[in-house]
């Protein structure tokens, strides 16, 4: 995990409406046209949207395990698995290009909502966090299963390593949710970061789930871009004030 406090606190204090207009003009809710435009890969905004990644980091006893990319999978667990006796965790990360919004003026909410299945009876709690990259190195890649061809719990891209094994991201959640069964999930975004992913795409590294529950044997089936069932895919909404 990477604590970078100082400057992500600086980049999140940037208002919700700081940068869209080009005069930083202050729209104040309930002023001008209120949007809300949704994102799910094949319907949303529209049947040719294809701007959501997702992969899964898993930790293992081997580095066959470490090593391997999740990315193109429809669906896998989040939480902690017994391997050869021993628990491991396994992660997602998920990022959704939202840079088709080009009018904004002021971000009033944004969520993006996972379909989850197979929950324990007990219930586990997942926490989102905001993944980290430092703008020189770029973002990570989804990749195809395999050893080394994208993002694992090592790498970003199947060579260059995380700061920290299992993705850096922000030390505390901005998002918790209990998955109690089967379920879609909505986890709200805040404002300042959804626009920031607005004003700047390339900053977009997305976001990590993580269980926030230390119990092995413990997870949940998340479902992703490529699963079958539109209706089951990632989903991405944001509504916000519409400016010049």
């Amino acid at each position: 995990m990477v604590r970078r406090g100082a400057l992500l606190g600086l980049a999140l204090a940037v208002s919700a409406f700081a940068g869209c207009a080009e005069d930083d003009t202050v729209f104040p809710p309930g002023a001008g046209d209120t949007a809300t435009v949704v994102f799910r890969d094949g319907v949303s905004p529209d049947a040719s949207y294809n701007g959501t990644r997702d992969a899964f980091l898993k930790n293992g006893p081997t580095n066959d395990f470490r090593n391997r990319c999740y990315g193109g999978v429809p669906f896998d667990t989040i939480g902690s698995v017994l391997l050869a006796g021993a628990p491991y965790e396994r992660r997602l990360v998920l990022k959704m290009d939202i840079s088709a919004i080009t009018d904004c003026a002021y971000v009033l909410s944004a969520s993006l909502a996972i379909a989850f299945e197979a929950a324990p009876p007990e219930s586990i709690t997942l926490a989102m966090h905001r993944v980290l990259r430092p703008a020189y190195t770029g973002t990570w890649i989804e990749g195809q299963n395999g050893i080394q061809t994208g993002v694992s719990w090592l790498t970003v891209d199947g060579a260059e390593s995380w700061y920290a094994e299992g993705g850096d991201f922000e030390s505390e959640p901005f998002a918790r949710a209990r998955i109690a069964g089967d379920s879609v999930v909505s986890f709200a975004v805040p404002a300042a970061l959804a626009r920031i992913w607005i004003d700047a795409p390339a900053s977009n590294h997305g976001v990590l789930l993580r269980s926030a529950d230390a119990a092995p044997e413990h997870f949940v089936r998340a479902h992703l871009r490529e699963t079958f069932a539109p209706s089951l895919r990632p989903r991405f909404a944001v509504t916000y004030l519409r400016g010049g």
